[in-house]
């Protein structure tokens, strides 16, 4: 339940408990025909009847006595669809101050100033501006009729959210039992208010205790004695007869005084802890709840699109033209989270795995963002909605969906194992980088990438392999998760070698929740080390007794050349290795410290960039590991027989089938 009352050009202006007005002209009422327009569609009202109502604000819950903030007055009553709206002759029938900064009227949240600020100079109210009383059915939570007289038991919403102002009780009284009747029907029944309380709590304090700081009580007795003393000064020169004309005195003196009472009443509502409390917690509590219930709200969003006829879908070409066709004053931020939000499901949706995301409020910006720490991404969707609302943004919603889906897929595919991408000079550390690589390598990929088909258990894996001279470049696709149909989406990638070995080997997959980590045991070559594999040997794993073949091969990530050693620097004879193991950090997990003596060596090229690499083959007793480094690891390379001693990170595949 709201309150307020008709602006200029019948805008709808609501006045909420605490004195805020917030002009909504996506709402137009026009008392004389009885019509309400949403956002320039009709919303069918009928109507009924004259009669009599009054607003009640329960601070302490129903149960408790209320204060009145709607004097009882008379209306008339219309009703639509899940709606009813009484119309009252007089605004001010509104107890609230009408005069000072709290009189002055505001826009929607978040809403710009530009498109709005017109229609702000001409809502205030005047003596013919009718009083409304919006009551939403959705928001009742019970109702009690004796005779003609019906009480109603609702909440009332900042900005037609579900962000909880206070209690509100409606005393309606018709003309009729009849209409008591019939406005009471498919409303719950209450026989106990006081039974209510306990399932609803507001979201701010309704206390108006003041809240002193020394800031305020200095401020508070400074105004006091001024006052004071300019008052003390001017009687003080009445009574010794300085002044001839006591009226050109006593007139300024009073309208002074006027003004310090005007500020220090302002001071000491503002100071409210109820008033404190929704400067705190709004708009971030209703940023972090619905960000929290994303796909609930999304789902709201899409049904009141579908009611106007705006079809909603994978698609949102047509949202967007809807939105584009709103006149740009009629924003208002609730509604434009809620279509923000839809847009952030249909995104998820396409990405087509598990995202875990978090939503951050951001309280200089006053919205939410959506944000995956693993891809270092951060999207803003009530601005994607507002800037194609109000500032008629040409990108528009979908293709900012389907560009960030995209983007999201690929940074979520490359987050585990980019370090050793950039080893191998494909792209330079960061997201930032990244956001111009893989553009590049999408491309690439749809341009000349072939196909590794893995099917095992029904279970389709494609692994798109773009040749990169001496190394490739590995692109997973798995199906999607959420979808009915057969739509492979990319999971994840890792670099390779064009030359790896192959090799009878066991593993042990960890157990990792993604499955991309194994442990390799080595036998004599020491304990073990941690590869990374993709999906479809990993499946492999699962199932294989005893050995099977893989394909593996290493990536240098930072290393140094030894002499020809014998044994390493603390007597140990050599190869050893050791890793981080699964339970490392990122990447690291996978990162493994090699001591081995070196094999072979030739030169190579990263065709993509075309960067110069090297290319090692490592003796690890019952194992020759090729390896990759990038060409400016050494001035020199290291020769045959020499030692190496380096962090590498592992990569095992499945062969080529067939």
């Amino acid at each position: 339940m709201e309150l307020g009352y008709v602006a200029a050009g019948g805008h709808l202006v609501i006045v909420d408990t605490l004195g805020w007005r917030t002009l909504f002209p996506a709402f137009r009422l026009n008392p004389a025909t009885a019509t309400v327009d949403h956002l320039a569609r009709p919303v069918p009202l009928e109507r009924r009847r004259d009669v009599t109502v009054s607003v009640h604000l329960h601070r302490k819950g129903w149960g408790a006595r209320g204060e009145a903030v709607l004097r009882r007055t008379r209306a008339i009553w219309h009703r639509g669809s899940g709606l009813d709206v009484f119309l009252g002759p007089k605004a001010r029938s509104i107890r609230v101050p009408w005069r000072g900064e709290l009189a002055k009227v505001r826009r929607p949240f978040f809403a710009l100033e530009a498109p709005i600020k017109d229609h702000l100079k001409r809502a205030g109210a005047h003596g013919g501006s009718p009083c409304v009383v919006w009551l939403e059915r959705s928001t009742v939570r019970g109702c009690r009729r004796s005779g003609r007289s019906v009480e109603v038991y609702a909440v009332e919403r900042k900005e037609f959210s579900d962000f909880i102002l206070g209690r509100l009780r409606a005393t309606i009284e018709f003309g009729s039992e009849e209409d008591a009747a019939a406005f009471s029907e498919g409303l719950p029944p209450l026989t106990a208010p006081a039974e209510l309380d306990r399932t609803i709590q507001p979201d701010i304090t309704r206390s108006k205790r003041v809240v002193w700081t020394p800031k305020t009580l200095a401020i508070a007795v400074g105004l006091l004695l001024f006052s004071g003393f300019v008052t003390a000064g001017t009687v003080a020169g009445l009574l010794e007869g300085k002044y001839l004309d006591v009226a050109r005195v006593l007139l300024p003196l009073a309208a002074g005084l006027v003004v310090v009472a005007a500020a220090l009443h302002l001071l000491l509502r503002v100071r409210r802890r109820e008033f404190l409390d929704l400067v705190d917690k709004w708009p971030r509590v209703l940023c972090e709840r619905w960000g929290a219930d994303y796909r609930t709200q999304a789902a709201r969003a899409s049904d009141l699109l579908r009611s106007m006829d705006v079809r909603t879908g994978p698609d949102l070409s047509a949202v967007d033209a809807y939105l584009r066709s709103l006149p740009p004053e009629a924003f208002y931020g609730t509604l434009a989270l809620q279509v923000g939000l839809m847009a952030i499901d249909r995104l998820i949706r396409l990405v087509g795995r598990e995202v875990d995301a978090w939503w951050e409020y951001l309280p200089d910006r006053r919205e939410c963002a959506f944000r995956v720490e693993a891809a270092g991404l951060r999207l803003y969707p009530l601005t994607a909605v507002m800037t194609l609302w109000q500032q008629r943004d040409p990108e528009g919603l979908d293709p900012f969906v389907r560009t960030y889906a995209r983007e999201l897929q690929l940074r979520l595919a490359f987050h585990e194992t980019l370090p050793a991408f950039v080893a191998l000079g494909f792209t330079s550390p960061g997201w930032e980088a990244f956001s111009k690589f893989a553009p590049r390598v999408d491309g690439e990929l749809a341009g000349r990438g072939r196909v590794r088909l893995h099917r095992r258990d029904d279970v389709a894996v494609r692994e798109r392999v773009l040749e990169c001279g001496s190394v490739q470049l590995v692109l997973v696709e798995e199906t999607a998760a959420e979808d009915s149909g057969d739509r492979l989406v990319p999971t994840s990638a890792f670099p390779f070698l064009t030359r790896p070995a192959t090799a009878e080997l066991k593993v042990d997959p960890t157990e990792d929740p993604d499955r991309h980590l194994a442990v390799l045991p080595l036998g004599g070559a020491g304990d073990h080390l941690i590869a990374w594999f993709p999906p479809a040997a990993a499946r492999a794993a699962e199932t294989a007794h005893g050995t099977m073949p893989f394909e593996i091969c290493g990536v240098v990530e930072a290393a140094r050349t030894l002499a020809h050693l014998e044994t390493a620097g603390d007597g140990t004879r050599i190869p050893l290795v050791s890793s981080e193991g699964p339970d490392g950090d990122g990447a690291n997990s996978a990162l493994n410290h090699v001591t081995a003596r070196v094999v072979g060596v030739s030169e190579g090229v990263n065709a993509l960039n075309d960067s110069r690499l090297w290319l090692l083959t490592l003796d690890l007793g019952n194992l020759q590991l090729p390896l990759a480094a990038r060409g400016d690891i050494w001035q020199q390379p290291p020769r045959p027989g020499e030692v190496f001693d380096g962090a590498i990170w592992i990569f095992l595949r499945l062969p080529s089938p067939g």
